[in-house]
């Protein structure tokens, strides 16, 4: 089965679309820059698991794969969140940075795992019980979502924090130039 270019067009839109809409979503709901890149950051983090699970289901890439990448953006960028607005809560109660991010993501392993085990769960049987045709609509679904939330669940814990670091260093020097060229002018 193969998709049309007109159906194709559209499937590149709708995720070219869906990633705008979460851009300007997350900038409204953090009024920053660099924290929404921060969050979307694991967008690529789920997608190596989906690749990574079609590969090693050797399942065809079809339309409904897809729609489970776009399914996949709102789930995974759930899960940043979470562990983002815990550091941010962290960071902005203590004046040690790495302390709090440490502490930020120790405290929602456990939330993003759960949140991530049910869905992962609840998707199995579509993969499970398939039958004989690789072509069934709903194991494509069910298998960009389990693959990419199994890989983000777990990179988001340690990359994340990283760049979240590295983001804050960066707004730090950003925001220490501006002071300076301010200064001078006045």
């Amino acid at each position: 089965w193969r998709m049309t270019e007109e159906e194709e067009t559209q499937i590149w839109t709708s995720i070219g679309l869906s990633l705008f809409l979460i851009y300007i979503i997350l900038g409204m709901l953090y009024e920053n820059i660099f924290q929404p890149i921060l969050i979307m950051l694991s967008i690529p983090l789920a997608l190596i698991g989906v690749f990574l699970a079609f590969t090693w289901m050797d399942y065809t890439w079809d339309a409904t794969a897809y729609i489970g990448v776009i399914l996949l953006f709102g789930i995974v960028v759930n899960n940043a969140i979470l562990l983002i607005d815990n550091i941010n809560q962290h960071v902005r109660r203590s004046s040690r940075v790495i302390e709090s991010i440490v502490i930020g993501t120790k405290e929602r392993i456990r939330p993003i795992f759960m949140t991530s085990a049910t869905t992962v769960l609840g998707m199995l049987p579509l993969i499970i019980f398939r039958g004989d045709s690789k072509s069934d609509i709903w194991s494509s679904l069910a298998l960009c979502t389990v693959g990419g939330l199994t890989t983000s669940a777990i990179l988001i814990l340690f990359v994340l924090p990283i760049f979240y670091y590295l983001f804050f260093l960066l707004q730090k020097n950003l925001f220490k130039g501006r002071k300076k060229a301010a200064a001078s002018i006045q």
